[in-house]
């Protein structure tokens, strides 16, 4: 009866062959047999374990992309402000900042008094719905950082948020030199300063004072 070998399991020590003594590293041969016992051994191993090549950025790029959703919009151009203004606009204690004769980029208002009152600022720059962030002012010897949101104002979404009048980073406002008001995709409006931020800031705080003392606040005398 024929007798069959049961067949042998394949490890790394099949795929390559050790020789039991080391070879001499002082001839050519010696050498090319250590450097070819090294590429072999490096190969099987690749082939017997499956190894994953090195993570990297583009990598991680094709995974988001695999599951990403919806994206946010394109970030837009930081518009030209070097002739803009503050001037009133038909609303009360609100002023408007943009070039004569076009929208506006930049509104600030005071709404409500009291322990309601807040310094509402709005940046008319498109916003995704629902989006959030935060708007950093950097001038007049300040760096401020005012939470944002997109709010829908009957047309479209814009970027708005509020702050409470006694808050100390309205001072960044309240300066005579300019400021750059940045929101992350709706670029940077650099903001002349006329004195009309700071009268409408004191002003607010002025009717914060008097709601929550009920009585009445003179206002400030200048500086």
């Amino acid at each position: 009866m024929p007798f069959f070998a049961p067949p042998r399991r394949t490890t790394l020590s099949t795929l390559i062959h050790i020789p039991l003594s080391p070879p001499n590293v002082s001839t050519p041969q010696g050498v090319w047999s250590i450097a070819r016992a090294g590429w072999l051994a490096c190969g099987a191993a690749l082939a017997l374990a499956s190894c994953k090549p090195p993570a990297t950025d583009g990598y991680q790029e094709r995974v988001d992309l695999a599951h990403a959703g919806q994206f946010a919009s394109a970030p837009i151009v930081s518009p030209d402000t070097e002739d803009a203004i503050w001037a009133r606009s038909g609303a009360p204690l609100r002023i408007v900042y943009g070039l004569p004769g076009a929208a506006p980029q930049v509104a600030l208002e005071c709404a409500g008094r009291g322990s309601v009152a807040a310094l509402r600022l709005t940046r008319f720059a498109p916003a995704d719905a629902e989006a959030k962030a935060l708007a950093a002012l950097i001038g007049n010897g300040h760096i401020a950082r005012l939470p944002v949101a997109a709010s829908w104002n009957g047309r479209a979404w814009i970027w708005q948020g509020e702050v409470a009048p006694l808050d100390p980073r309205l001072d960044v406002l309240t300066g005579t030199r300019s400021i750059e008001l940045t929101i992350p995709g709706a670029g940077s409006v650099v903001i002349a300063s006329d004195g009309q931020p700071a009268a409408l800031i004191a002003q607010c705080r002025q009717l914060a004072a008097e709601g929550a003392t009920g009585v009445p606040v003179p206002p400030a005398g200048p500086a």
